[in-house]
């Protein structure tokens, strides 16, 4: 007989690799050489019609701010090193707060800047650089000891991570920021 924890890791497809994080969490744009390449053919399979792998068409502007609200943080507190990675996340916070600043929810719940908030949370096909930097961002979040995440945000970027960010969990290790 399966555990009650057990059914909730199976039902939120939950896993070590994807919520742990090592303490001192270092972001850092540059893991491999040779991304991984999210084809039609693994998009298809995983339900999606067209080619993102995070869903930030429809996301709420809210869980965009939480992204804006980090990278603030990690060019505020000066936590990169390569003045590539620093020029990187200045032009995504850059679009991402004008498109936050510009975006207007109608009364059907869709965002006027929908295609924008796609492209902040996922980059261009076929390796996807800006989910990699949002999944390390929310994983920062994570990582905070000072000041602390509050447990309410702390659930709410776990949950992020569960529904969206999934698919990047899994192929972490295979994903760069950008293409050099």
């Amino acid at each position: 007989m399966k555990s009650i924890s057990h059914y909730i890791v199976e039902k939120f497809r939950l896993n070590k690799d994807m919520l742990d994080i090592p303490n001192g969490f270092e972001i850092k744009s540059q893991i491999t050489h040779t991304p991984f390449d999210f084809d039609k053919e693994s998009q298809q399979k995983r339900g999606y019609t067209c080619r993102r792998i995070v869903p930030g068409y429809s996301f709420k502007p809210a869980r965009i701010y939480i992204l804006i609200e980090y990278a603030k943080e990690i060019l505020k507190n000066n936590l990169l090193t390569d003045t590539k990675d620093k020029a990187f996340v200045e032009n995504w916070l850059a679009r991402a707060n004008e498109a936050y600043r510009k975006n207007r929810v109608d009364g059907l719940g869709y965002n006027s800047e929908g295609g924008e908030f796609d492209w902040l949370c996922n980059g261009d096909a076929p390796y996807f650089g800006n989910a990699k930097f949002t999944y390390d961002l929310l994983q920062y979040a994570l990582s905070k000891d000072n000041p602390p995440i509050t447990k309410p945000r702390k659930q709410k970027v776990e949950k992020m991570l569960r529904q969206w960010w999934a698919d990047v969990a899994d192929h972490k290790d295979e994903m760069n920021w950008y293409n050099d």
